[in-house]
């Protein structure tokens, strides 16, 4: 499709619109012509009405039959008003409502794309800036396809005004069709110029402070930072934050309406000039007798309305042209070259979100590996440096994981090793480098497939706003095998504490979605999400600081069920404390994103290096009644 300027044109955006709309709610179409044409022909009743008034009141019939025939008149023409009217806002909802629809099935697209681009990308700002302004387009807060189909409805009931009265006034003097059309056009090109600065000077700061601010609400909205907010008095701090977000948006708000102001006056200069010229020439046939009186309310009514509606044409389409801008934006996002990670991104107008995930369903038996396979991953050079980074988050890895080894990832914070497991899950891909399971290029598996090979427990609290069933199983209700999820939160130590609850496991959590949600400790959630990788049923456990939220002793005692739980697969320690190392087979440590030392733990301690120093200087936490842990 023909681009302008890296920019689409507004017809090809309305097509773009219309192709969906066709698609999706056909009815949509002819339903926004029915409502133009019967709001826009309402506007000429009482115009002609009034004319045939006069025509009856000069004709020389009696008093009583002008009174009938005024009457009757009135009576149609009421009944034509009322009808046209009641047909155009039944139209007019009937459009409106189908409409919500197709925003949403647009609102799949970006979701579609937000959800199957790299995950590394999701750290780019610039990215992140692209997310939002495409967000706006869907996001039923009048922009975007919203504002586009508003607008357009709006507008149609005036290009039907326009067409009768340019029809009307050309049967009197084509002068003043040409008149209006010239003087209009001039007034929408100024006030259109003030609306392309305010799109294209202002856009990207705005977009940007746009995002900073939703961001500094959403902090201030969530409740679960209430209490550090009000006991570390951050509520100021915060506020001049959002001052300052505010401060900027006005400021550029304000550039745009002070154009906005000085081109709407030289507009109304024109509008009045443009009146005054027409009106003239009207009042000039009326005295010199080559206009009927009846004629001369028909042509001033006509005047008024062409001035009017082409005024209210052309500010509609100011209006659109900035919605079709949001919607470019839109487009540009959905069609941009970033990779798609899985099946989910080949979704068209043809073959939507749904359809795909119908597709995937179809095929989720392939996505199981067999428990008692042997599954070998090694590092190869592998190199990974994020978008738009200068320096590399991890430099020339190589190692080899066994198939049922246990491996520890251990380093300060910062080292890399989170950065080794998202690389492992292919949240990221390597910038150098490749990563073999069982001697392939983990890049030519199915995604889907690859990860269902891993149940990962990151050190983000990862748990949703919806039941422990839920949370665990990440299943609806009527697919959930209730007495796994049972055995699996036993496992994790979770049971008896969710049994308690007054929904056991149907219990939400947070009061997002329930006024009965409940609110576990850190710990609890940690041993959640334990149990969610337990449920998966993956060859393969990765345990990302999965006990940061717990103290020493009771870390060191988590591991031990780690290892006693995890027998048999391949799994996968990271962690800045060393507790889990002594049940891993192997321990790989990093510092500034490289591997300065692998081997197993008492290899590792006899080198007296920075494993030996660091272990030696936590050995102190792992104590109980004087007796070292792990001595």
């Amino acid at each position: 499709m023909k681009r302008r300027n890296g920019k689409y044109s507004v017809w090809e955006n309305s097509k773009y619109v219309i192709d969906g709309v066709k698609m999706w709610q056909p009815l949509v179409l002819p339903l926004t012509i029915i409502h133009g044409l019967m709001y826009g022909l309402s506007a000429y009743v009482w115009l002609y009405a009034v004319k045939w008034i006069i025509e009856i009141h000069g004709s020389p019939m009696g008093t009583t039959d002008k009174v009938k025939q005024i009457f009757i008149l009135i009576g149609v023409l009421s009944t034509m008003e009322l009808v046209m009217l009641v047909i155009s806002n039944l139209s007019d909802k009937g459009s409106e409502g189908r409409m919500h629809d197709v925003e949403y099935r647009f609102a799949q697209f970006w979701v579609t794309k937000v959800w199957t681009m790299p995950f590394s990308m999701h750290e780019d700002p610039e990215v992140q800036k692209n997310i939002f302004k495409a967000r706006r387009a869907i996001n039923n807060n009048g922009n975007g396809l919203a504002g586009l189909q508003y607008w357009t409805n709006q507008m149609l009931p005036h290009v039907v005004k326009v067409v009768i009265a340019f029809i009307l006034l050309t049967m009197m003097n084509p002068f003043i069709v040409i008149l209006i059309i010239i003087l209009s056009y001039i007034r929408f090109d100024l006030i259109n110029r003030a609306s392309i600065y305010e799109k294209e000077q202002c856009e990207n700061i705005v977009a940007k402070e746009q995002l900073a601010s939703r961001k500094y609400q959403e902090e201030v909205a969530d409740f679960t930072h209430g209490k550090d907010i009000r006991l570390f008095k951050m509520q100021i701090p915060l506020y001049r934050l959002l001052r300052k977000q505010s401060d900027i948006l006005n400021k550029q708000s304000i550039l745009a309406q002070n154009r906005y102001a000085r081109n709407y006056v030289i507009g109304d200069i024109l509008e009045f000039i443009q009146e005054g010229i027409a009106y003239s020439l009207l009042f000039y046939k009326v005295l010199f007798n080559d206009l009927s009186v009846a004629d001369f309310t028909l042509y001033l009514g006509s005047i008024h309305n062409a001035v009017n509606a082409l005024n209210e044409i052309f500010s509609k389409i100011i209006r659109i042209n900035s919605e079709s801008r949001h919607i470019t934006d839109f487009r540009e996002f959905i069609e941009s070259s970033l990779k798609q990670e899985d099946m989910y991104a080949k979704s068209t107008f043809k073959e939507d979100y749904l359809t795909c995930i119908k597709a995937y369903e179809e095929r989720k038996d392939e996505f199981k590996w067999d428990q008692k396979a042997e599954y070998e991953f090694i590092f190869e050079h592998v190199s990974f440096r994020y978008p738009g980074a200068k320096t590399y988050a991890l430099q020339d890895v190589s190692l080899c994981l066994k198939a049922g080894e246990k491996l520890a990832i251990v380093g300060i914070n910062g080292a890399g090793k989170s950065t080794f497991v998202k690389l492992l899950c292919r949240l990221y891909e390597p910038t150098e480098g490749h990563i073999y399971l069982n001697g392939k290029d983990i890049r030519e598996y199915d995604l889907n497939v690859y990860r269902s090979l891993i149940a990962p427990v990151f050190q983000e609290d990862e748990s949703l706003a919806f039941s422990i069933a839920q949370n665990v199983s990440m299943k609806k209700k009527d697919e959930q095998d209730r007495d796994k999820i049972l055995d699996v939160l036993d496992k994790a130590d979770l049971k008896k504490k969710i049994q308690e609850l007054p929904e056991k496991m149907d219990t939400f959590l947070y009061k997002n979605l329930s006024d009965a949600g409940v609110d576990l400790s850190g710990g609890q959630k940690q041993k959640l999400m334990f149990a969610r990788a337990l449920y998966k049923e993956s060859p393969v456990i990765i345990l990302d600081e999965p006990t940061s939220a717990l103290d020493a002793i009771a870390e060191s005692k988590s591991y031990e069920d780690f290892n006693l739980i995890c027998e048999g697969r391949t799994t996968v320690y990271i962690s800045h404390r060393l507790s889990s190392t002594k049940f891993c087979d192997q321990i790989a440590m990093f510092e500034s994103g490289q591997l300065i030392e692998y081997g197993t733990h008492n290899e590792l301690m006899q080198k007296k290096a920075k494993y030996a120093g660091l272990f030696e200087v936590q050995a102190q936490y792992y104590t109980k009644e004087g007796k070292t842990l792990y001595a």
